[in-house]
């Protein structure tokens, strides 16, 4: 028994040295894991700072080499040769009068006098602006320095360049075409590939001097991929300032671009702008962007301008269609809507008069809640003075709008829209409206009306 007890001790003795030596040897191999670990990350820091520096002497290598051997891809040559090359609108340096560029008119030597031109000039702009974009930021300041100095040339004609063996040659808005149509457009677009910081800020700063829209879109829309949040103030304020001073259908294209960068920007934008050019011509466009936008807010200003000593018809007729969703519910409307008709005689009122009282009458049709609109319609038409069994086309677009909304509100969903056109469209109305549209433009050649939509759906 004495020798079982000894044996025990013992047993426990060498598990204790067991355990103990096995819990020193793992504290040994973690510690020299640890050195090891140090040590790697020690070699591998030293190892990308070696790697770092031979990348940066390879970069200054390469500038070396571009710099001693090939003088030609420095930016301040680049810049020079964008100097000398010829402005193809100048007639003087072409040799060829813009009047001469006719689509399907150019004769053989003329297409053949641009076609070499323009393609001289396209891969020589090709050339410099793919140069300076491969510099960096080592072209901005021969880059500034030129949109700094007001040099501008256009690189190739707007117009097409036709008929060169059966061959239709296109520069201008052709997709395919990465020549932007003039040198500073194409520095823009350089530095928006350059993309650097440096690059961006003075791609701002050009923008915020410029007044050209071509090249403020341009800058603008680069700005905006490159940081929305950075640029968004510094677009919004150029586009302010330059508006008032852009024609009808540039503020258009410009007031759009805005509406994509901010909404509240282009409410604001909206509100206070005139109506009406330096040449005192009402802009309908800009007037139908404020319904649109500020809705009943802008109604106001659109009555104002309706009831202008000197509004021509056409104007007023543009006004009315302008704000045609509020005929029949908002009261100032429905004033001008029977002011405007009740005010007018003879020609004027068989021409203007059906055409609003069938703008009121597409309007509704697709409108929402039909059945009140159309009772309210109905009310409004109530107001046109007419003499019974008026005969004029007035007397007949007044009679068959009456018809329409009547029949409309007694069948409801019944109404088939279809068979009424049809029986419309078979009657002799339509071939009475046609010939008094064409007697009244032969006879009033300074109303320049176009086609008119006299068709209620």
């Amino acid at each position: 028994m004495k020798k079982f007890y000894i044996f025990i001790i013992l047993s426990l003795i060498i598990a204790g040295i067991s355990a103990t030596t096995v819990c020193h040897i793992r504290g040994s191999n973690e510690r020299k894991l640890t050195q090891m670990k140090d040590q790697w990350n020690n070699e591998k820091q030293e190892l990308q700072a070696q790697l770092d520096d031979i990348t940066t002497q390879i970069e200054e290598l390469e500038n070396q080499k571009n710099e001693l051997n090939f003088p030609e891809l420095d930016p301040a040559v680049l810049i020079n040769r964008l100097r000398s090359m010829v402005d193809m609108a100048d007639p003087d340096k072409t040799g060829v009068e813009l009047s001469e560029i006719v689509f399907m008119g150019n004769t053989p030597q003329t297409n053949e006098v641009l076609l070499s031109q323009g393609h001289t000039q396209v891969r020589e702009a090709f050339f410099i602006f793919l140069g300076l974009r491969n510099q960096g930021d080592r072209s901005l300041e021969s880059i500034r320095e030129y949109l700094t100095s007001g040099d501008n040339v256009t690189l190739y004609r707007e117009q097409n360049i036709l008929q060169v063996n059966g061959r239709k040659i296109r520069f201008r808005n052709d997709p395919s075409c990465v020549i932007p149509s003039t040198s500073r457009l194409g520095l823009i677009q350089t530095l928006g590939g350059i993309k650097t910081p440096a690059a961006m800020g003075l791609l701002c700063q050009t923008m915020q001097s410029s007044t050209d829209l071509e090249e403020i879109l341009s800058a603008g829309k680069i700005l905006l991929t490159a940081d929305k949040n950075t640029y968004s103030k510094a677009i919004l304020t150029v586009c302010t300032s330059v508006f008032p001073n852009l024609k009808n259908q540039e503020q258009s294209v410009l007031l759009s671009f805005i509406k994509d960068i901010s909404e509240e920007g282009y409410k604001n934008l909206l509100a206070n702008l005139i109506l009406y050019d330096e040449n005192g011509k009402l802009s309908l466009d800009i007037l139908r962007r404020k319904i649109e936008t500020l809705g009943e807010a802008a109604l106001q200003e659109s009555i104002d301008v309706f009831n202008r000593d000197g509004t021509s018809l056409k104007d007023k007729m543009g006004i009315l269609e302008t704000v045609k969703e509020f005929i029949g519910s908002n009261e100032q409307v429905n004033t001008m809507f029977t002011g405007f008709i009740n005010g007018l005689e003879g020609d004027d009122k068989d021409m203007f008069g059906s055409v609003v009282i069938m703008l009121g009458a597409r309007e509704l049709n697709h409108n929402e809640n039909k059945a009140e609109k159309q009772q309210q319609y109905l009310n409004l038409l109530s107001q046109l003075n007419t003499s019974e069994n008026d005969q004029s086309l007035f007397g007949e677009t007044l009679r068959i709008a009456n018809d329409l909304f009547n029949q409309r509100i007694e069948q409801g969903d019944n109404f088939n829209e279809d068979e009424y056109l049809k029986q419309l469209l078979s009657s002799d109305y339509i071939q009475k409206m046609m010939n008094n549209t064409t007697t009244y433009i032969q006879n009033h050649p300074e109303s320049n009306l176009g086609t008119i939509n006299l068709s209620p759906f």
